[in-house]
Formats: C-alpha cells, sequence, structure tokens
C-alpha cells in the first residue's frame, strides 16, 4: 500500500513511498505540476522522510537506485548512498543521491547534458519497531487509488492513431495550433525533414484526440522510449531525437535519392518536387487515408494494380508509393504546404513512369524559354 507524508503543517504532500520490510520504496517524480504530474513534491517530502527517521531513531542506513531499467545491474552498482554517508544533514543526502542518480540507466547515446534526478530508489533503513508504529511517527497517510494511472487508456485504445491522424495533427501544429494542454517536451523532440521540432507528446496527444473523438490529456499516456506513442510516431516515419542533439533534418533531402543520373541533375523545382514526396510522415499518412477511404486496400490509382493480391503477401504494400500529383512542379514555392489530396498511390512502376514524364515536362518548358537565335534563356 502506497503512503504520503504529512507536512508538518498537515498539508499532504505529493510524494508516494511503500513498505518493504526493512525498505523503503519511494517513488519517482513525473509530469509536472501543471499538466497531472505526479510526486512533484518529490525532493521536499523524501528530505522530510529522512529527517523523520532520524528523529525516531530508525536512520538510513544505504539508499539504491530501483527504478525498472536497472533491475538487472548488480546491487552495489546502483548504491546512492553508502553507510558512511547517512550521518550527513538530510538535505545533503537528497542532494548526493540526486547528483549520483542523474549519471545512473543512461543510454550510450543520449545527448543530454542533464540526467533524471527524481528516480524510483530504495532506502534501507534501521527500523527497530512494527510497520504500523514507523507510518505513526513518520506522520503518513495510506493513498487510495493512484488517479492518474486508473485514467490511462489501454494500448488497444492507444493503437487506433494511424499515421494519418498523426499528420494532421503535425499539420494543425505548425499552423499554430495551442489550445491542446500538453507542455513543450523535456527530453526527446520530433524532429521535421525541414528541421523543426515537436513536442512528441504533444503531437500524438492531438492524433488521439481526433482518433478517438474526445480530448485526450496528457494523463492518458504515457510518452518516452518503447511507449505505444513513440513506437506509432517512428512507425508512420517521424524520427524522434534527444533534445539536446545536433541533428537538423531527416537526412539530406536537397538531392533525390535515385539511381536515376536524369533525376540527380534535375531543376531546383524538380528537386523541390521530390523533396515534397518525402517530408516527414507525408507518406504513411497518405497510404492509411488511402486504406481508410478504400475498405483497407491499398492500390495503385494509375493501372489499379493489388500487390498484395498479386504477390500474396501484406508486406507487398511496400510496392505502392506516394507521388505529388496535384500542385505543378512549377507552381511549387518553397512555402508550399502539402496537403494529402495533392498525392496519389502509384505502383512502382507507374510512379517511375510519372517522373519519367515529368522529366521531360520540365525540359520542353526549359527549351521553350531559350531564344532561337541568340541561344540565351528568354526574359519572363
Amino acid at each position: 500500500m502506497p503512503f504520503q507524508l504529512l507536512s508538518d503543517d498537515g498539508s499532504l504532500l505529493d510524494a508516494r513511498f511503500d513498505l518493504d520490510a526493512d525498505n523503503i520504496v519511494f517513488h519517482s517524480r513525473g509530469g509536472s505540476k501543471a499538466k497531472n504530474g505526479t510526486n512533484l513534491d518529490y525532493s521536499r517530502a523524501l528530505t522530510l522522510l529522512i529527517r523523520r527517521l532520524a528523529a525516531v531513531g530508525w536512520p538510513v542506513d544505504r539508499a539504491w537506485l530501483d527504478s525498472a531499467q536497472v533491475q538487472a545491474m548488480p546491487l552495489e552498482e546502483r548504491v546512492i548512498l553508502h553507510t558512511s554517508e547517512c550521518n550527513m544533514p538530510a538535505p545533503q543526502m537528497v542532494s548526493l543521491m540526486s547528483r549520483r542518480m542523474q549519471g545512473m540507466a543512461r543510454k550510450p547515446t543520449s545527448k543530454s547534458k542533464n540526467g533524471n534526478s527524481t528516480k524510483r530508489i530504495r532506502l534501507l533503513i534501521r527500523a527497530g519497531s512494527k510497520s504500523s508504529e514507523l507510518i505513526r511517527w513518520l506522520k503518513a497517510v495510506p493513498v487510495a487509488a493512484d488517479l492518474r494511472t486508473q485514467q490511462r487508456l489501454p494500448a488497444s485504445e492507444l493503437s487506433k492513431v494511424t499515421a494519418e491522424h498523426l499528420w494532421n495533427a503535425v499539420e494543425r501544429f505548425r499552423t499554430g495550433f495551442t489550445d491542446h494542454g500538453f507542455d513543450e517536451s523535456t527530453n526527446y523532440d520530433l524532429l521535421l525533414h525541414d528541421g523543426s521540432r515537436l513536442p512528441p507528446k504533444a503531437v500524438f496527444g492531438i492524433a488521439l484526440s481526433e482518433a478517438l473523438g474526445f480530448k485526450a490529456t496528457p494523463k492518458h499516456f504515457s510518452a518516452g522510449v518503447d511507449t505505444p506513442c513513440f513506437l506509432s510516431l517512428e512507425a508512420a516515419g517521424y524520427l524522434i531525437v534527444p533534445k539536446n542533439s545536433s541533428e537538423v533534418g531527416v537526412g539530406d533531402q536537397s538531392q533525390p535519392k535515385s539511381s536515376d543520373p536524369e533525376w540527380l541533375e534535375g531543376t531546383p523545382k524538380v528537386r523541390l518536387h521530390l523533396q515534397r514526396e518525402r517530408a516527414s510522415g507525408l507518406r504513411e499518412a497518405k497510404k492509411a487515408e488511402f486504406r481508410r477511404k478504400h475498405g483497407g486496400k491499398l492500390f495503385c490509382e494509375r493501372c489499379g494494380k493489388d500487390p498484395v493480391d498479386e504477390y500474396k503477401s501484406r508486406h507487398a504494400d511496400a510496392c505502392i508509393e506516394v507521388h505529388h500529383r496535384k500542385t505543378h512542379v512549377a507552381d511549387m514555392a518553397d512555402g508550399h504546404k502539402t496537403s494529402l489530396q495533392d498525392l496519389a498511390c502509384l505502383c512502382a512502376n507507374c510512379h517511375r513512369l510519372e517522373h519519367r514524364l515529368l522529366r521531360l515536362e520540365v525540359q520542353a518548358e526549359a527549351a521553350s524559354q531559350i531564344h532561337p537565335t541568340t541561344g540565351k534563356l528568354s526574359a519572363r
């Protein structure tokens, strides 16, 4: 059963802990005060807990990190407070533990300067009485329920978010939508093809609201590595990077990735056309929209070929590619915004043919601007 401390003035501190024999398991902090966070009085309550334990003669003897990420590590490698250090004042003990846990359980690829200093920890105490007496002396009360956890949506509901929902969410976010109820990101960014960054949890939350038909809030799901939120974004073609990473875009899209030399020599307008087709999340969003409108089927709009039926494999839908068709390449400016209605789903063969025709069209347009006598471009 989880407990919370009463402060000296009788108010309830937002920090939870459990008793486990001679151990106190102090739970981690999550979220923010404005957005349904939990254990927000982490440091204040931990300091008060240690001070009260010492006052009743049951001091902390040792402490170690106890989060899920470190369970496979040997105990001695996750100690954050040694027995010889437990005679310090409570604030110094908390400060020392915070500094040490920042550097633990961090991924080698993490570029963040600061780690988490409010993780789940376990305190070993030299208790001399029953747990009921300990709770009384600590001035703690049972927590009836973790309401925030109870409000989390199951994975089956989160999985209703499609790439189309995520694309719409990104577009809404980029056009200034702010009434979503989510904070700025803390540790990770969603990195778009043009180098701009968005908070991943907020993007997923907007998409979830559209998918479920009611306003999703931070209490409904968690975000982070290997969560349904991040996995959905990555499956839809988005790149999630550490907050302080130096990456500026999803690869170099200034040149088309094609083995065809003609495309490698394309004009800026042709390259812009291809870049539009490679915008973050665009392809998967178009495919999701197409399936929704065609009973789950994905086929070529030009020749009608359904590769899944033809090759008898669900993986054959990789043969369907996304082509930018609606806005003429000559009319594309740097500020042009692509919508899903601008796109077509084509098989690889038809897509390549469309590109060849586009190339010939651009060449013809360029030739028409050359003066027949001087050989120079005509003034427009």
